[in-house]
């Protein structure tokens, strides 16, 4: 029985049918209770939805009436079991859906008529059933609403009953929820069948929805707005003038004010749809024009027909008059809601228009944001905050529309406002000129363009730079700070542009600044301070672009500054332009980098000692000496913020004391020890700065604050409570002091909104506008929660105490919802230091007087800690005591709270930080400062503002961990208890809810822990929205911080969830907690079924929820899902909805499915691809959006095996100039979304917002830009894909084409002309990211196609067609324009091209060396000091042609063609070389090491000086390179052409000798990488072949032991840790010093280099070690360790045959070599050996002199070896063994017995070395080898020494011998046959003449070879020959005996030893022998005259 009651049947047809299909209604009814029958209903229904999306179609149609009828019990409410909530509502209108879309969708229009009659009929039921009747209503509408949606097209002619049902239910006496509900399906209902509705019922419901603007539910306002927006796509409104739209969206305006956040955007979105059809073209007649004519042609005129009407396509409405309609409201006062709504709607309506539009209206519309807006009188008499916000908020509008353009209409954005707008300046007579707000605008709007186009901007007109530094010069403060981003965007992003930027601002300073005076006007002096600003731009632009920065740019504007400085005092007006001047360069100086600061600092020192003396000398101008203080200070805590590497304990001290002399004087000073505003000093009135004296002491005592801040606390120790007091004094001024700090009138405006509630929905609520003027700070508060908002934080996984982000998430409309947080909005011209930090993000800084709140807040907070315990009692009761005092105004009192509350959060933190770091509570609260910090915390608990409650809540958390004493836990979290419990405020109950759970996670503590969670389960049943909101975040933060507490609750906890999710209300974070409960449950969720059904369908639901931020919540729990319960959730259903949500504008949501997609891809990449629709192309288009995120996934979608045809495809079509500004974004995340995209939210769910325009062409309509990220993110992903298929288990398909034809299929060998394409295009792109990416794909072909061969072409390579794409892609490479970046990747592509020996035709390849060669006479020019320009940039390219013509050389060595390329260049190339080494060697060095290196080494290399000032950027520079020019240098070391180079630069003398400098630098760099941190394979084999080249005795005469050990203890450990590659090295290495040096190595040396050689060859011979487990620990024997052994071995040999030292051990492995079936391959080669190594051992032996003990130990030796080696013979001569080492070691014995073994020596082996051989004749493998052995022992007889040892050996072997050769049958073949005769004959002719007995035995026995082999036989041939030169031999040398056998020989035998005789003497030619052995015992005369033999009897 399953869970709907069903049992499984047996049939197996009917097995198919889902249980959800026949479903009992009936257990509905029977259940006990309304929660279990909704959640039966839940369960059911989602399975439902589910089931019918999946299964069958005919079974669907099968069960469509069961189901229809099923769920027609829901739709009256006589019939309903329960009353249908929201959850349900939405799950039966998607049954419905599916089932008419999969079934018989005709039956959709009987239930829309019956759901109209349902609705029609009025029911009377009871005052209980009421409910039941309005929810049964909303299910009726909601479903009518979908189906019409749906299906409403095929069925128009309902529709109009339809819309007459809408009208019924949206009258205002209706319920609201079922108003809301009938707008909802009215706004669907339009969406679907528009063309059914009436013009006058289109009219009515205008008017509904105006009507619905002004109500009070937002809900409804924005449910009427949404309805508004889809009737003007839908259909039309009847407006034509402008007149008709003003009046029409007049009300859409008015509905802002006082809106929240989902209203306001639905209105915007209302309003651009309304606007966005005036853009729509048609065609008008265009009247001809009138011309007077003579009378007397009027008849001939009318004779003649009528020209044609003269057509032209016209819009509706102008671009002026479209966006004239919407500016009036973004310059209203007091009414934020209604700015913010029409800066979204400006944004929409653009947007929603496409970039084509954008593009080519973009001038109209910068007009009209000049014009109308920043130029008009309303908006120049808004106060200076109003002004500030609208100026930020049309920055954010312009930024929006720019990140919307292609690449080339940003290009013309920037050029249109450089023309029209920039160089309006200075104004002329007769040219208007824009005001200070607009310019500032603008020039944001061309830094953010800048910053889009990145390389691209390298195309502006070469005047743009000259106009910023121009615009730089403004008199406004304002134009200056916006200007200098400008020109710090410019440098950036086209970084040619820096230098001479940099030289013409540095310039003009110094020229000008030192001849100011005081006649000077204001505006004159201004201009050089927006000169310093520019220049402190560009220094910060330095670090992210160094290859580009000016040479000695650091150390010029020091100078500068320095001599300002120092200069003597002048004017007041100019000692205050000079000291701004010169400490905005010191500012910008701070940021260069550290190496650049660290070369000054001594001197920055010395300044800030100066301007921070112990007595502050003559103040008599307050605002001068305010002034020079705060400007020293500007500078020194940039030092702080950008230089902390280098800030040592020390360096904290000195910087510590001067900030003491500032703090003293802040402290001591009468004007100063007050922070009231004193009036503005004489000064000011004339002066050149516009700062007022307010402000400036402001931003003196914040500059101050920061710096102390930055340093640590121990170094002002003894004033920190003179600190703490004057940072409270500032932001928690007690009202009865009369010292007051008032933030300016300026921002006293604020005040009326003390009675207000306005606005609403802010996330700081009214409090903030309240409390504005009274200096409420202006910091990030953790969180930002309304109770009627519906936004949460999207967080990862895990919770952190310190919350580092903002709760609220407003999509891309973020920069505008912050003007609603606090009426104070920051900008980029408050603070100048934060240029600094402008290159990526634009800052905005507070105004001086708020920042200076936010500086004492956190200087506050981190010193509090260290306060005595008294004093933190003393301020904490006075905080306590003013929260408790009335206030005349609120807004005190909320400043005061808020400021109070965040400087405790930041203490709190802090102390609670300090304890961790020492793992003890060394920093607590005492039992007063506890209560009345409680107070405090209290007071914010119940703040109507949501922000301060979380940081209240943070606060008591806190409190309960630091508070002394145990119970604090316990009596705090009954408190809030009880005032959850006691009090009926929402307020203080949504605040106690988290503030107790807040308790738990900031203590650790788990008591009591089920009590607060069953307080949250309570509380999320409120019927407050707010309290349960609260109620549910808190649970979710205590299940994410205490999961292992809370596990045993997460049952209960889900039926909480249900409860919430079946409330009529939208509940708030439920997804949240649903994602705690998967976290906490875990793996366990695997094997528990029930809950995970349940969670999975909960998380189905919510994934569909209005609330984008739920729906984030929802997937983010998916992705938790995957990875704790995989296979449990349907990713094939849910794939294509990803990749449709990844268009979301929601940035929370695009994150959280991002990282869901993410997940999914890397599990089942397959399943993915399969299900989504160009996934691919939707994820690249996201790159610059969420780049780690999309790298990640693309990555795992690359290693999935997809085909490379897609990814190339991919490339191309974003790389294409005919698409390369559009992509179809849109249309290809909406495919493959199936019908669960549609309903992913209010926010996103108008997918028909270009029906609006649905007269562009759909490729106008709604495209994305192709950015240069995305193709940067494509072509990373190719050749990610390249690398991967090239090592892949299908790289021989895919890397050669004849096997891809052969085999069929997708290949990416098939595309390489495609990818080369790719390749081409995008080397030859605009960005120069993509430019570099486009030739690291070319190299990327070259590495793994170089050798692939063309199969149409034999003896062709196939990238041989390709030569002229390669060729014009690298050509652009090489102008004079080109980045250095580009240059240096060109040239290794070059390099790599041409050494690849893709063909060896010079011709052919002559483009791509003419390309290098330009290059080295490029930096051979740069090397005389002939060019100019960045000296980084210099080095780079003379560093990476170096290294390509270095490869050149490396390549010269295997491909002779290239020597004739390279050769003439060696006279070059080489003192380059020479030059490149020498830098990096001293480059390298770190700063300690280099301190110590000798002065004066520019005489070597003119770039030393400069390349280790700037360590860190040409460090990598040289790295790259310097190996191949390393190997190319070594290479030649040995040539006559090198001596004098490396000669040059003299001799140094060393303990080891005296060698050149070169030289020693040389070794040096080769030597270093061996035996430091471990280097590449690549980097080690090219040092060790230096060193190889180096260690001569060319260039090292002799060996000293010292440096031999050196190099055989880096061997060593070469031998041990690196790759066999390294190793086989490693080896030559040792065999070529052994080989040059034999003489040198003494008795240790000899030792360590055998134990090197030793172990290269123990893998193979395990068995040499005792340890019975090292064939085990070595593994099996590979071939790269058989060939290194073998190398060791050969090794061995040779230095064995130089020093006899070496004999022993060599021998030993030898004979264990020889025995290894791995070594037989070098058996022969290690026989020749030992053949040498007994050779020379024998030359180095006197003649004739007495054996020496040596000699002895020798033999023995030799016969220890021997008598092992045939035990090895003997061993593989039975049955399984190996006849081939069998034959080796008896060769080997063999070998040694015949190399001068003495005579006992021979005799003791001599029984068993011939036993061994007759064995061995016996084996058919080893009989040949076996008698060349024996003749070779035989041959010992003709020494005198080893006569008795050759005579044994005759004896033992001649009867073996003669028998073998007398078997019958024969078991030797012919050859064997002959060569056993040949051996008896040897054997019979080197007898003993005194013994004539073996003599007579081999005579006999080869006339008896010469009888049974007669001339006819088929052997004869063989065996004949043989048989007749041994007769001869022997009766030459045995003549006795020879005569004694032919006196005994029968006839037959003499006439068979005649006749054999005559026919060798007839048959023989001159110097040939008969073969075998005996061929040359004979010497027969041949005569010339016919032969006469006759045996002679008579002797």
């Amino acid at each position: 029985m399953d869970m709907f009651g069903s049992s499984a049947p047996a049939a197996p047809a009917a097995a198919a049918r889902p249980a959800s299909f026949g479903f009992d209604e009936a257990r509905l009814r029977n259940e006990p209770s309304q929660e279990r029958q909704e959640l039966m209903a839940f369960q059911w229904l989602s399975r439902l939805v589910a089931d019918l999306d999946t299964a069958p179609a005919d079974l669907v149609k099968a069960d469509q009436t069961a189901i229809e009828r099923k769920l027609g019990t829901l739709l009256t409410p006589g019939t309903a079991p329960f009353r249908p909530s929201r959850a349900l509502r939405r799950l039966v209108a998607g049954c419905y859906l599916t089932l008419f879309t999969r079934g018989e969708s005709r039956r959709a229009f009987d239930l829309i008529v019956a759901l109209q009659t349902q609705l029609n009929t009025t029911h009377k039921v009871s005052r209980d059933q009421e409910s039941l009747l309005g929810a049964v209503r909303m299910l009726c509408l909601g479903v009518l609403g979908r189906l019409t949606e749906r299906f409403g097209s095929n069925f128009l002619s309902v529709f109009s009953e339809t819309v007459h049902v809408f009208f019924k239910y949206l009258k205002p006496s209706v319920d609201a929820g079922i108003r809301l509900e009938a707008l909802d399906a009215f706004s669907r209902a339009i969406r679907g069948a528009a063309r059914g509705m009436s013009d006058l019922q289109a009219k009515e419901a205008l008017k509904v929805f105006r009507a619905g603007l002004s109500d009070k539910l937002m809900a409804v306002r924005q449910a009427s707005a949404e309805c508004i927006a889809c009737m003007a796509r839908s259909a039309s409104l009847g407006l034509v003038t402008v007149p008709d739209y003003e009046a029409f969206l007049y009300p859409l305006f008015r509905a802002f004010e006082g809106t929240n956040y989902d209203a306001r955007i639905a209105i915007a979105r209302a309003i651009a749809n309304v606007l966005a059809p005036t853009q729509n073209t048609f065609v008008a007649p265009v009247a001809p024009v009138k011309t007077s004519k003579k009378k007397k042609d009027k008849d001939k005129d009318q004779e003649q027909e009528a020209a044609a009407p003269q057509l032209e396509e016209k819009t509706l409405l102008t671009c002026a008059e479209m966006l004239g309609l919407l500016h009036t409201s973004l310059l209203k006062y007091h009414a934020r809601e209604s700015r913010i709504g029409v800066a979204e709607a400006y944004v929409f309506l653009l947007q929603m228009l496409g970039p084509t539009f954008i593009e080519t209206q973009y001038p109209a519309i910068a007009l009209h944001f000049n014009d109308e807006i920043l130029n008009s009188p309303k908006f120049l008499t808004l106060p200076l905050p109003e002004i500030v916000s609208v100026k930020e908020i049309l920055i954010h509008v312009l930024r929006s529309l720019g990140q919307s353009m292609t690449e080339t209409g940003q290009i013309n954005a920037i050029k249109h406002l450089m023309e029209r707008y920039v160089t309006r300046w200075p104004q002329l007579p007769e040219t208007p000129c824009p005001n200070k707000w607009a310019l500032s605008v603008f020039l944001a709007e061309i830094a953010g363009l800048l910053d889009d186009v990145n390389g691209v901007a390298a195309t502006l007109p070469e005047s743009t730079p000259d106009a910023l530094i121009k615009i730089a010069g403004h008199p406004s403060h304002l134009v200056q700070t916006a200007a200098a981003v400008a020109i710090m965007r410019l440098g950036l992003n086209s970084p040619t542009t820096l230098a001479p930027m940099f030289t013409q601002l540095h310039g003009t300073l110094y020229r000008e600044m030192p001849t100011v005076t005081g006649a000077a006007l204001p505006e004159a002096m201004r201009r050089y301070i927006g000169y310093s600003l520019a220049v402190a731009g560009l220094l910060a632009v330095i670090p992210k672009a160094p290859l580009y920065a000016p040479s000695g740019a650091a150390t010029h504007v020091f100078t500068l500054a320095a001599n300002l400085l120092r200069a003597p005092p002048r004017d007041v007006r100019v000692n205050l332009v000079v000291n701004e001047v010169a400490w905005n360069l010191l500012t910008g100086l701070m940021a260069v980098g550290s190496s650049a600061v660290k070369a000054q600092l001594s001197q920055c020192l010395l300044l800030w000692k100066d301007a921070f003396p112990k007595s502050p000398g003559s103040t008599a101008d307050m605002y001068e000496l305010l002034h020079a203080k705060e400007a020293a200070l500007k500078a020194l805590s940039a030092l702080l913020i950008h230089n902390d590497d280098i800030l040592n304990a020390d360096l904290r001290k000195r910087v510590a004391v001067l900030v003491t002399n500032v703090v003293q004087l802040l402290l001591t000073h009468p004007a100063l020890a007050s922070p009231s505003a004193a009036p503005m000093p004489l000064t000011t009135k004339v002066g050149p700065l516009t700062v007022s004296y307010g402000e400036l002491d402001s931003l003196f005592r914040k500059r101050l604050f920061d710096c102390i801040a930055m340093l640590p606390p121990v170094q002002f120790e003894s004033l920190h409570g003179q600190l703490v007091k004057a940072a409270g004094d500032i932001f928690a001024q007690d009202p009865a002091d009369a010292r007051r700090f008032d933030v300016g009138q300026q921002y006293q405006v604020y005040h009326a909104f003390e009675k207000q509630a306005m606005p609403v929905n802010a996330p700081f609520g009214p409090l903030f506008w309240q409390s504005a003027e009274y200096g409420a700070h202006t910091l990030p508060v953790d969180g930002h929660i309304d109770l009627l908002s519906k936004h949460s934080c999207f967080r990862d996984p895990g919770f952190t105490v310190a919350v580092p982000e903002p709760l609220f998430d407003y999509e891309k409309w973020a920069q505008f919802e912050r003007h609603l947080f606090h009426p104070v909005q920051g900008a980029l011209e408050y603070d100048t230091v934060t240029i600094l930090q402008a290159a990526v993000h634009r800052p905005r800084p507070s105004p001086p007087q708020f920042a200076l709140v936010n500086s004492a807040i956190a200087m506050y907070g981190l010193l509090f800690p260290y306060v005595l315990a008294a004093s933190q009692e003393a301020y904490l009761d006075t905080y306590a005591r003013i929260l408790k005092q009335k206030q005349e105004r609120p807004g005190k009192r909320v400043a005061l709270l808020v400021n109070v509350l965040q400087a405790m959060h930041l203490a709190t933190g802090q102390m609670m930080a300090l304890n961790g770091a020492a793992h003890a509570k060394r920093f607590t609260l005492t039992p007063q400062s506890t209560k009345s910090l409680l107070e405090v915390a209290m007071a914010g608990n119940g703040c109507t503002d949501g922000g301060v409650r979380l940081v209240s809540a943070h606060v008591t958390g806190k409190i309960a961990e630091l508070a002394a004493g145990n119970a604090a836990m316990a009596s705090i979290s009954q408190f809030l208890v009880s005032q959850i419990v006691e009090n009926r405020d929402p307020d203080i109950r949504a605040g106690g809810a988290m503030a107790l759970v807040m308790t738990h996670v900031h203590t650790q503590s788990g008591a009591a822990i089920k009590t607060t969670v069953g307080v949250l389960h309570t509380l999320c049943a409120d019927t407050h929205a707010g309290v349960a909101a609260w109620a549910t975040l808190a649970l979710a933060h205590l299940m994410e911080a205490r999961g292992a507490q809370v596990y045993p609750l997460v049952t209960p906890t889900l039926s909480v969830i249900c409860r919430q999710l079946m409330a009529e209300s939208r509940p708030q974070f439920v997804a949240r907690v649903l994602f705690g409960c998967v976290d906490t449950l875990g793996p366990e969720l695997q094997v528990s079924d029930k809950l995970r059904d349940l969670i999975v369908q909960f998380t189905e639901y919510l994934l569909e929820w209005e609330s984008l931020e739920e729906c984030a919540e929802a997937w983010r729990t998916v992705t938790h899902l995957l990875l704790m319960a995989p296979g449990t959730f349907p990713v094939p259903r849910y794939a294509g909805v990803l990749q449709a949500l990844l268009g979301s504008d929601h940035t929370t949501l695009r994150r959280a499915v991002l990282q869901c997609l993410c997940s999914m891809v890397q599990r089942s990449p397959e399943t993915v691809l399969a299900n989504t629709d160009a996934l691919e192309r939707t994820l690249v288009l996201l790159a610059r959006a969420e780049p780690d995120l999309v790298r990640k996934s693309l990555a795992s979608l690359v290693e999935s095996g997809a085909g490379p045809s897609r990814w190339i495809d991919l490339c191309r079509t974003l790389l294409n100039p005919s698409t390369a500004g559009t992509a179809g974004a849109a249309g290809t995340m909406v495919a493959g979304a199936g019908g669960l995209g549609a309903a992913s939210g209010s926010d996103t769910e108008d997918e028909g917002d270009d029906v609006a325009v649905a007269s562009l062409k759909p490729s106008e309509r709604k495209r994305a830009a192709v950015q240069w990220t995305s193709q940067l993110a494509a072509l990373q992903s190719l050749r990610q894909l390249i690398t991967f298929l090239a090592q892949g288990a299908d790289c021989d398909w895919h890397l050669d084409l004849s096997r891809a034809r052969a085999r069929g299929g997708e290949w990416l060998v098939n595309r390489i002309g495609d990818v080369i394409r790719v390749a081409f295009t995008a080397s030859t792109a605009l960005t120069q990211q993509v430019r570099r990416e486009g030739l690291g794909l070319l190299e990327d072909v070259l590495d793994h196609f170089a050798a692939a061969e063309d199969p149409d072409f034999a003896g062709h390579r196939l990238l041989e067609q390709y030569q002229a794409q390669f060729s014009s892609a690298l050509t652009p490479a090489f102008t004079s324009d080109a980045y250095p970046e580009i240059v240096a990747t060109a040239s290794h592509v070059c390099a790599r091209y041409i050494s690849a020996g893709i063909t060896e035709d010079l011709f052919t390849l002559s483009r791509i060396i003419k390309l290098l060669t330009q290059a080295l006479t490029m930096v051979q020019s740069a090397a005389t000091g002939a060019t100019s320009g960045s000296q980084h940039a210099q080095i780079m390219i003379a560093l990476a042609v170096l290294g390509a013509w270095a490869e050149l050389r490396r390549a010269a060595s295997t491909v002779p063609a290239l020597a004739s390329v390279v050769d003439p260049q060696i006279g070059v190339l080489l003192p380059l070389w020479l030059t490149c080494l020498f830098e990096y060697s001293i480059v390298k060095q770190d700063a300690d090491t280099a301190g110590m290196l000798p002065t004066k080494l520019e005489g070597i290399s003119p770039n030393v000086g400069y390349a280790m000032s700037s360590r860190e950027v040409v460090l990598p520079m040289y790295t790259g390179c310097w190996v191949p020019i390393l190997s190319a240098v070594t290479i030649l070391v040995s040539t006559p052409d090198a001596a004098p180079h490396i000669a040059k630069y003299g001799t140094v003398a060393t303990p080891l000798g005296t060698f050149p400098k070169m030289f020693m630098v040389l070794f040096g760099l080769a030597f270093e990488p061996l035996v430091s941190v471990r280097a590449s394979e690549a980097t080690t084999l090219a040092c060790v072949d230096a060193l190889m080249a180096l260690v001569t005795p060319q260039h090292m005469h002799t060996l000293a032991p010292a440096f031999a050990k050196e190099l055989l203890t880096m061997a060593d450990r070469l031998m041990q840790t690196e790759s066999p590659a390294v190793q086989a090295r490693v080896v030559a290495l040792i065999d070529a010093l052994i080989t040059r040096y034999h003489g040198d190595l003494d008795k240790d040396t000899a030792y360590h280099a055998s134990r090197v050689l030793f172990r290269a060859v123990v893998p193979v011979l395990p068995q040499l070690l005792e340890d019975p487990s090292a064939a085990v620990i070595f593994g099996d024997v590979t071939v790269e360790t058989t060939t290194i052994a073998a190398s060791a071995l050969i090794a061995l040999g040779n230095a064995a045959a130089k020093n006899p030292a070496w004999v022993p051990l060599t021998l030993h492995l030898y004979a264990a070599a020889l025995a290894a079936p791995a070594l037989r391959l070098v058996a022969s080669r290690l026989t020749v050996l030992i053949k040498g190594i007994f050779d020379a051992s024998a030359n180095a032996t006197a003649a004739g002199a007495a054996p020496t003990a040596a000699d002895e130990d020798r033999h023995e030796l030799v016969v220890s070896l021997v008598a092992g080696l045939l035990s090895h013979v003997e061993a593989n001569l039975v049955v399984g063994g190996d006849p081939e080492i069998a034959k080796q070691c008896l060769l080997a014995a063999t070998v040694c017995m015949t190399s001068g073994l003495p005579s006992d020596g021979l005799m003791r082996l001599c029984a068993r070395s011939t036993a061994t051989i007759v064995q061995c004749l016996t084996s058919p493998e080893l009989t040949h080898i076996a008698l060349q052995c024996a003749r070779s022992l035989l041959q010992l007889a003709k020494r005198p020494d080893a006569r008795d040892f050759g005579d044994a050996c005759i004896r033992y072997l001649l009867p073996h011998l003669v028998t073998l050769t007398f078997a019958d049958p024969p078991a030797l073949t012919p050859a064997a046959l002959a060569e056993c005769a040949a051996t008896v004959a040897l054997a019979g002719a080197l007898s003993s003449p005194t013994d004539p007995r073996p003599a007579t035995l081999v005579a006999s026995a080869l006339v008896g070879v010469l009888s049974r082999f007669h001339a006819a036989h088929p052997w004869a041939g063989h065996l004949r020959p043989a048989a007749v030169q041994g007769v001869t031999a022997l009766a030459a040398t045995h003549p006795d005996a020879f005569r004694t056998v032919v006196a005994g020989l029968a006839p037959a035998a003499r006439a068979a030893l005649e006749d054999a005789l005559r026919a060798s003497v007839g048959t023989a030619a001159p110097g040939a022998g008969a073969g075998g052995a005996g061929a040359g015992a004979a010497s027969a005369a041949v005569r010339h005259d016919k032969p006469s033999i006759q045996l002679k009897m008579s002797f």
